[in-house]
């Protein structure tokens, strides 16, 4: 049962939809740009002050924001907020500020008019909150100030039954309050209409009659501006007109005064003319200084106009100039992307005249960069916590049904672009509801998972995991995941886990390289050789036989030793020892190291040299950072995408871990000639299944009649054709040794009778050698405490308690280590399939396996 978070979440429009600036839309979170604020502030505070008109540029990326920091600019001027904000740069009681948001031209004219146009539409879409034309408020403000400041010196018994129509008790009411308590320009809006009861006709006659009057009326400015009523008939007129009751003549009236009208308005100079006049009256109306601030928003749409016309920029920047000597009281914010803006600077550079004048009117210029990582996951933070407000619910995380990590995961994988990552998010809140459930993405691994292989999918994109699209997030995920394995002995844990995934990684080549080159993988395969007339019994870490391709067909083997260490831990001689010895006994061609920690010891080293193999051991430098970074992936990739990785990535992936190309490693141990005359391949009695822990000396493998090198070539898709995470059908495996070999031509140093003792030898169940391999570095332990248990009688006998094994440690041994290794043997027994013992209560519990187990170690070659 869903609970109510997840309700919520299913059946609400998902607050990510916003993924740009929407003008007019408020803007409920907004973090950072401290610095761009202050300057836009600045900017106003310098054109209030001056009088004199300017510009700002507004550079950046797309998606870093530009659009909405204007727009947060613009939401505080309208809702009075911004003198709070300055900081006391600007003063309310000094100035009046107006704000309009409007696009650059697109498919249209770049003359004055359409920006004085846009403007008076803006400004209707904004101003103080209200749902009316520019000029209806304009006009009734004008209008009402008027007949305020005539009360005191002309018809007042006439201007109080004006003013009675839209507010009755008027007269009463003006004898104990001041007029700006009464008349609010709200008291007028009614029914939709700001004109509501209002007597224009009247109150027409009552100004026209007193224009001398209130020209009179010279209103003086903070800054010490003189301000007077400047009356223009043609103003006014159109201005009386918007209060008619003849809807035709109203609307004619608006079209006039917005530009729309070339009769009435026919040059840019004229808009410019009403447009001083507006801001003059504004003025002498509130008694204060006035700043318009414009932002004209995608500046591309200009430059998509200028890849056919060649005149575009030529009257873009003429209409910037007109704007730079006849304007008094405006700043302009062009906005544009860092292309958009080098598209119109380059046409400026080879115009000298036009790049000397605007270089005086644009003031100032702000780079923006993306937000910072901490800025981008506290606005989503902010997004989330809305949503939950409106939603009057509280989830103890706020992020709900994300997580802080996971809004920093998707902006490093989205490349700190804040507007794909809305677009990200709202379609993760999408495939909620498509799913009709909520998943949450708390865990790092989980949700690395989801964004590389679900959505990806989603997104019709490969969700192949390459190396180089690994993220510095991943990468650290991966490490501390890997950091964190709890583990008594952790080397011995990594390496297995290594040595799984590499063995995975290499069966992928073996079924689907083309031409195939790989003809047998496995981890912990069986190798015994003689060696001062004993038999030694050899399990490899990853043994990997090579195909190669020639007139005998010749195989040759190499043994990838893993050794996982910590930073100060070297890889000692002995640890080293048995694979050189199946390098020197023949029974591999080459030696591959993959090393973490400080590598090998100089013992070890100079044990390389004297048993002359060095042409023969590669990699013996331990591994740097971007190889760890390769080996993670390689570790985890099945884990984080859930399919096999293709051919090429293995092989990239192996290329770095290994630091040499790997088709170039693999052709020369292929290459190599074998390090003595050639020798019958030990012959299992039935043939190696995948899988199997023992397997056959595939050094020296003749060709099999059954499959010929051609017709693998023939049967094997190619490789571009391999789509990711699906095989191709398998062909038959060259790894069948013949089994007719003359005995004649078999080796001398081995007899018969040997050679069969060989042969048994190889036949150690597969769960033994996993046992052995588990707990190599601890078998002195891991016997006392099976003997200990397996040794004892009664109905306790085949169980130990940790006690019991703590009060019967030998002296040879340490208390401490047998501590830890109990407890590795409980931990095992929930994880691991193949186990030495069960855990019940505090008891380990030995079973038949560990029997088998205690036989070989007693007896190995057996």
């Amino acid at each position: 049962m869903k609970n109510k978070f997840e309700r919520k979440i299913l059946n609400k429009i998902s607050p990510f939809t916003e993924t740009s600036q929407v003008k007019g839309k408020e803007i409920r979170v907004f973090v950072g740009r401290e610095n761009e604020k202050n300057t836009l502030m600045t900017a106003i505070q310098t054109v209030a002050i001056s009088k004199h008109g300017s510009a700002i540029k507004i550079t950046g990326p797309g998606g870093s924001g530009k659009s909405t920091l204007f727009g947060y600019i613009a939401q505080l001027i309208d809702n009075g907020n911004i003198f709070k904000q300055s900081r006391g740069l600007l003063d309310e009681s000094n100035l009046e500020l107006l704000a309009a948001f409007i696009d650059a031209p697109k498919d249209q004219d770049t003359s004055f008019r359409y920006f004085w146009t846009s403007i008076v539409d803006s400004f209707s879409d904004s101003i103080h909150g209200l749902t009316a034309e520019f000029f209806e408020y304009f006009a009734t403000k004008l209008i009402l100030t008027c007949l305020k400041r005539l009360i005191s010196i002309s018809d007042r018994d006439t201007i109080i039954s004006i003013m009675q129509g839209p507010y009755p008790r008027f007269k009463e009411d003006i004898k104990d309050h001041n007029w700006e308590d009464l008349v609010r320009i709200d008291r007028l809006i009614e029914s939709g209409s700001i004109y509501y009861n209002f007597d224009q006709n009247h109150a027409k006659q009552i100004i026209e009659r007193n224009i001398r009057r209130l020209q009179r009326i010279v209103i003086t400015l903070p800054d010490g501006t003189k301000r007077r009523f400047s009356y223009e008939k043609e103003y006014f007129d159109k201005l009386f007109d918007l209060f008619d009751d003849d809807a035709e003549k109203t609307i004619n009236a608006l079209l006039c005064l917005k530009g729309s009208k070339v009769k009435f308005l026919p040059t840019d100079k004229s808009i410019m003319k009403l447009l001083n006049w507006v801001c003059n009256t504004w003025e002498w109306i509130h008694k204060k200084s006035i700043c318009i601030v414009v932002g004209v928003d995608n500046l591309g749409y200009l430059t998509a106009n200028a890849n056919t016309d060649n005149n575009t920029y030529n009257k873009f920047v003429q209409t910037l100039l007109q704007m730079r000597n006849d304007l008094n009281n405006f700043l302009f914010v062009i906005i544009g992307t860092n292309s958009d803006w080098d598209e119109v600077e380059n046409f400026v550079k080879t115009k000298q005249d036009y790049k000397r004048q605007l270089s005086g009117f644009f003031s100032r210029k702000i780079d923006l960069n993306r937000l910072t990582k901490e800025e981008a996951v506290e606005a989503l933070r902010g997004i989330m916590q809305n949503f939950w407000t409106q939603q009057k619910l509280s989830p103890t995380n706020i992020y709900y049904p994300f997580s802080a990590g996971f809004f920093s995961y998707l902006y490093d994988y989205e490349v700190r672009d804040y507007r794909s990552m809305l677009n990200v998010l709202n379609g993760i809140w999408n495939w909620f509801k498509e799913k009709k459930k909520v998943k949450t993405f708390d865990k790092p691994f989980d949700y690395i998972r989801f964004i590389r292989k679900k959505w990806a999918i989603r997104e019709g994109k490969q969700y192949i995991l390459q190396l180089r699209d690994l993220i510095p997030f991943e990468k650290k995920v991966l490490k501390d995941k890997w950091n964190k394995i709890d583990a008594v002995f952790k080397s011995n844990e990594k390496s297995n886990m290594v040595e799984v995934a590499m063995t995975a990684f290499i069966e992928v080549l073996r079924d689907n390289e083309v031409p195939r080159r790989i003809a047998l993988v496995q981890q912990h395969a069986t190798l015994q050789y003689f060696t001062k007339g004993k038999k030694q019994t050899r399990f490899p870490d990853v043994y990997v036989a090579v195909q190669n391709p020639g007139p005998l067909d010749e195989n040759r083997a190499f043994e990838i030793q893993v050794k996982i260490h910590e930073p100060n831990q070297y890889v000692r001689l002995k640890e080293i020892e048995g694979s050189l010895g199946s390098l020197t006994h023949k029974k591999i061609d080459a030696l591959v190291f993959l090393i973490t920690g400080p590598g090998l010891e100089p013992r070890a080293l100079t044990e390389i040299e004297r048993l002359q193999v060095s042409e023969r051991v590669f990699c013996v430098s331990p591994l740097n950072s971007d190889q760890l970074d390769a080996l993670l992936l390689m570790v985890y990739y099945r884990e984080l995408i859930e399919s096999d990785p293709p051919p090429l990535l293995v092989k990239e992936i192996f290329s770095t871990i290994f630091g040499i190309d790997w088709e170039d490693l693999i052709n020369r141990i292929g290459n190599m000639t074998a390090m003595s005359p050639l020798k019958e391949p030990i012959v299992e009695k039935e043939p190696v299944k995948q899988g199997s822990s023992a397997i056959t000396d595939y050094l020296h493998v003749n060709k099999t009649p059954e499959v010929t090198q051609k017709t693998l070539n023939k049967e094997q898709p190619n490789q571009e054709e391999i789509s990711v995470g699906h095989k191709p059908a398998q062909t038959t495996a060259m790894c069948k040794p013949e089994n007719d070999t003359p005995a004649s031509e078999r080796p001398e140093s081995i007899s018969t009778s040997e050679e069969s003792d060989v042969n048994e030898g190889l036949h150690v169940p597969e769960e033994i050698v996993e046992l052995k391999n588990r707990y190599e570095c601890i078998l002195n332990e891991v016997s006392f405490i099976l003997n200990l248990a397996l040794d004892r009688k009664g109905r306790w006998g085949g169980q130990v308690t940790k006690d019991y094994v703590k009060k019967r440690v030998p002296p040879e041994l340490k208390e401490e280590q047998c501590r830890l290794v109990f407890d590795q043997l409980r931990k095992d027994a929930k994880k691991f399939p193949v186990i030495l013992a069960e855990y019940e209560g505090t008891s380990l519990k030995f079973n038949d396996t560990s029997k088998k187990f205690r036989k070989y170690l007693q007896n190995p070659n057996e």
